[in-house]
């Protein structure tokens, strides 16, 4: 990672044919780079920013990840910020992208984030969050949280197996998101971050029962994690933000893998 300041791509990268893993920076990728990946035996390549990734530095094209991902259909990439301070992801269009995942206390989960990963890796996205406690203000309006988008990339994305929230949610969100994951099977979601209230509208989907019981497992954080324990199968619960601390990048793509 970071092996130059300026972008300069790593041909060497794709000249070990039996390389399984490989983290690089985006400022080292490069087209014929990608082209030589298609061609190995490559099977996670993790493209990581942090804070020495040069600002001004532009995606692989897409007609380059096509052909990549054409050649090498095993291939998953993964998308990882890693900073202190605020940073943008560096889309890269037409990737097979499994993993979007932030860890930094200051990037904040927006809207747009969330609608630029459904609509270029809806197909494929397993993992997405972000980790490492929050260092900013975060709404407690319904109306100026990310609920309804959380909700909708649980929809849209049929492979999504992990899901890390740190923003203020709503119990009968966590309810929602649980029911509506098909194949969620890790939600990891901050207790202290978790409004106790169901403050979604009805929905004239949702039959009267649903509703209610909607509304009757969220009155109580215990109740909430009785019904998604009910979901998954298992056991499960809200982090503590200790416990959401200790949550690492390795450990969430470790499913993927």
């Amino acid at each position: 990672v970071n092996c130059t300041k300026t972008t300069c791509p790593l041909l060497h990268a794709g000249v070990f044919l039996n390389l399984q893993v490989l983290e690089i920076s985006p400022q080292n990728l490069g087209e014929d780079v990608v082209y030589l990946l298609g061609e190995i035996r490559l099977q996670h390549l993790h493209i990581i920013q942090n804070r020495y990734t040069p600002l001004d530095i532009t995606a692989v094209s897409s007609k380059s990840w096509k052909q990549c991902a054409k050649n090498n259909p095993s291939l998953k990439v993964h998308l990882r910020v890693e900073c202190i301070r605020e940073r943008h992801l560096l889309w890269q269009e037409s990737a097979p992208v499994h993993t979007v995942l932030y860890v930094s206390p200051q990037c904040k989960l927006l809207t747009d984030i969330l609608t630029r990963a459904m609509d270029l890796y809806k197909d494929q996205l397993c993992v997405f969050g972000h980790i490492k406690l929050p260092r900013f203000h975060q709404p407690k309006s319904f109306n100026d949280r990310m609920d309804p988008f959380l909700l909708m990339m649980c929809r849209v994305c049929p492979n999504l197996h992990t899901l890390v929230v740190r923003e203020r949610v709503s119990t009968s969100t966590v309810l929602l998101l649980a029911n509506e994951g098909k194949k969620l099977r890790y939600l990891y979601i901050r207790r202290n971050a978790v409004i106790l209230r169901c403050d979604w509208p009805h929905n004239p989907e949702w039959s009267p029962g649903f509703y209610e019981w909607l509304r009757m497992a969220s009155r109580s954080y215990e109740d909430t994690e009785r019904e998604v324990s009910q979901k998954f199968g298992r056991a499960w619960h809200m982090l503590s933000d200790k416990e959401f601390n200790r949550l690492s990048a390795a450990q969430l793509t470790a499913s993927v893998h």
